[in-house]
This record gives C-alpha cells, sequence and structure tokens, in this order.
C-alpha cells in the first residue's frame, strides 16, 4: 500500500511537473483538472455522459475534486501495476511494466 501511494502520487507529480515545462516552453496547456472534478461531481448525481463537460454546470469544490482524484488515479494505477508485477518490482523498477500500464491511462485531447 505505502510502495502504491509514493509511487503513484511521485508519478503523477512528475507528470504535473512536465505539464508545466511543457506549458512554459511549448505554450501547451495544461489539463484542467477543474474539469475532471465537475464530471466526478456529475457522476455523485447518476450524471455520466456530457455533451462537452466544459459546458456543464459548474460543481462546488470542482477544482479540488479534480486534483484529489487526479492523484488518487495515480495511486490506483501504482495499485495496479504492482498488483500485476508483484511488489518485487518496486525494489528493482523497469520501464516497460510502467509503460504497459501507464500508457492506456494517458489523457488524449480527443477525449
Amino acid at each position: 500500500m505505502t510502495a502504491a501511494v509514493l509511487i503513484g502520487a511521485g508519478a503523477t507529480a512528475v507528470m504535473d511537473v512536465w505539464g508545466i515545462i511543457r506549458a512554459r516552453l511549448l505554450g501547451i496547456r495544461s489539463l484542467d483538472y477543474a474539469l475532471v472534478g465537475r464530471w466526478f461531481g456529475h457522476l455523485a448525481h447518476g450524471r455520466v455522459c456530457h455533451h462537452r463537460i466544459a459546458a456543464s454546470a459548474a460543481i462546488a469544490g470542482e477544482r479540488s475534486i479534480g486534483w484529489i482524484a487526479h492523484y488518487l488515479i495515480g495511486i490506483g494505477l501504482a495499485g495496479l501495476l504492482l498488483a500485476i508485477v508483484g511488489l518485487d518490482w518496486a525494489r528493482y523498477p523497469t520501464l516497460a511494466p510502467a509503460l504497459i500500464v501507464g500508457i492506456p491511462a494517458w489523457p488524449r485531447r480527443s477525449w
């Protein structure tokens, strides 16, 4: 459990730092986690699909909800990785298993 939290939060933080670097150097906007929070907020009220989440009604605390969800998803993916490859991976990590678990979860602009 501790390994999943450390690996997941660390990998998520690296992704966030990379987003900041891309924004500053390349002008590529970072993801807006308030929209993730908005989706989760609407999900709690039974709404799953949105034509455009940005056009849906705002949810109180959506930015905080989104950032918390962002890190919990990262921790969950690390837990999945460790469940698949075992805890020894945390001691002797290799790139391939992390990419196999992480790349399908990578955000895509077309979503």
